[in-house]
């Protein structure tokens, strides 16, 4: 019987696929309003390698808005202000005198040996070469800078070069330039290398930097036979702050605006002729200065720090001070200082170097770059004046303000001293200070930095100002109060 074929197992067909209908188009939702966009910011340079992001203007503003001359209607001052002073801005002190304050008299100079001056004076300049000169010698401190990195290195490198350059120009030189760095700096560089473990390659290291800065000052000095031409001003914004940027000679200094219109109202005060250009030419003189003084590097400025405003106010109120021995046209907060740079400062109200400046009575602040050899001068300096006004049965107070370095002999110096009759002493963060760097700052208000460390607070009298003006403990403790800040 034949087999018969077992039938193939077909699967069954699936079922075809539904169509779907096609979707019903829906309408488009309306259209929201956009809000108002705000206007694009200025665009900005791209961050060069290596160094910090520059501003790029924007728009090309005259200085007619910026700068009024003459202003069409008097301007709203603060109270407190007189009316008739032009010189009034928030961020200096420019009352008329106070009953408290002390009077101010001047002296014959002092005899003393140039070695106590930490910055011989630069040689004046004329007006149409100002900005060469000091656009010539910023540039030739960053060509400085660059080989103390190149021999030193380190990550906090422009710290360092800024400290250097201090202890530096004690060698004499004039400006921001060693013409030959004090021994005192060299033997510091050298136990800065063996702290890091390379005393071997300390010696060659100091070799290039002073050949660097043997080169550096030369090409400073050759820089300024050009002539400077003008000066080129741009608006920019570089993180939360308008900055304006002034360009001279292939070197360009930022300034906010605020302190670009303090040393507006500064050389409104004190200039011969108060016109925009001259104006310009000065500003950015002063500032390019600054900038070389702590190495041409932004990042740098601690040894310039300055004191809040509200240490500035209870000085003038409890003790009558009226005038700062160690500032700048920047952070000055008084329309008259002293300055380590007085060919460039003195339109903007400087008396020159605390060393050069010879007061018989008057009450002043001195907060110095901490430096321990130009702190011992000062210190020297000062008992001069004292011995002089206890001689002339004067009332003369300094206010010193400094780290509190127990180990140092500048301050025990200050602290053994027989004109000492006070010392407010502040522990760590719990006072603050302001950045050398605050015209530049990133931040729209830029807040008082706490301290990372102790600090003292030396009041130096003569006799007859101890008697009349006493250190109460009300009176330090307001003084404590006004060191923090607003923290």
């Amino acid at each position: 019987m034949a087999r018969r074929k077992p039938t193939p197992i077909v699967p069954p067909r699936a079922p075809p696929p539904r169509r779907r209908p096609p979707a019903r188009a829906s309408p488009p939702p309306p259209a929201r309003p956009r809000p108002p966009t705000a206007p694009p910011r200025p665009p900005l340079h791209k961050k060069p390698r290596g160094r910090r992001r520059a501003i790029a203007a924007a728009t090309a503003r005259g200085l007619e808005s910026l700068l009024p001359l003459p202003p069409a209607a008097p301007p709203a001052l603060p109270p407190g202000h007189h009316p008739t002073d032009d010189a009034s801005h928030p961020l200096l002190d420019a009352r008329p005198p106070l009953p408290t304050d002390a009077a101010l008299r001047l002296a014959p100079p002092l005899p003393s040996p140039p070695a106590a001056s930490p910055l011989l004076p630069s040689p004046p300049a004329a007006s149409a070469s100002r900005c060469a000169l000091a656009a010539a010698e910023l540039a030739a401190v960053r060509r400085l800078g660059e080989a103390f990195r190149a021999c030193v290195g380190g990550k906090h490198w422009y710290a360092h070069f800024e400290r250097w350059l201090w202890a530096a120009r004690r060698g004499g030189g004039g400006g921001a330039l060693p013409r030959q760095p004090a021994a005192a700096a060299m033997e510091a560089l050298r136990g800065e290398m063996a702290r890091r473990g390379e005393a071997a390659a300390a010696e060659a290291a100091c070799a290039a930097v002073c050949g660097a800065a043997a080169e550096a000052a030369a090409a400073a000095a050759r820089g300024g036979g050009g002539g400077g031409g003008g000066v080129a001003v741009r608006r920019g914004v570089r993180g939360e702050a308008e900055l304006l940027e002034l360009r001279c000679a292939g070197e360009a200094v930022v300034v906010r605006e605020a302190y670009l219109l303090k040393l507006w109202a500064l050389y409104r005060r004190h200039a011969a002729a108060a016109d925009r250009d001259g104006f310009l030419c000065a500003a950015f003189a002063a500032l390019a200065r600054l900038l070389a003084l702590q190495g041409g590097q932004e990042l740098a400025g601690g040894m310039q720090a300055a004191c809040p405003a509200a240490v500035f106010d209870t000085l003038r109120l409890e003790f009558g001070v009226t005038m700062e021995l160690f500032a700048s046209p920047v952070n000055t907060r008084f329309p008259q200082f002293c300055s380590a740079a007085e060919d460039v400062d003195h339109v903007f109200g400087s008396h020159g170097s605390f060393f050069d400046f010879t007061p018989l009575a008057g009450a002043f602040i001195a907060n110095p770059p901490f430096d321990p050899s130009l702190v011992l001068a000062m210190a020297t300096r000062m008992e001069s004046l004292l011995h002089a006004a206890d001689e002339a049965s004067a009332e003369l107070t300094f206010v010193v303000v400094l780290p509190r370095w127990q180990d140092e002999a500048c301050w025990q110096a200050l602290q053994r001293s027989p004109y000492s009759v006070c010392e407010v002493r502040m522990g760590r963060s719990k006072h603050a200070y302001i950045d050398g760097g605050q015209h530049y700052a990133r931040r729209k208000d830029p807040r008082p930095r706490l301290s990372n460390h102790d600090s003292s607070v030396f009041f130096f009298q003569s006799k007859r100002a101890a008697g009349t003006t006493r250190v109460t403990p009300e009176k330090q403790q307001k003084l404590r109060d006004a060191f923090r800040g607003g923290w």
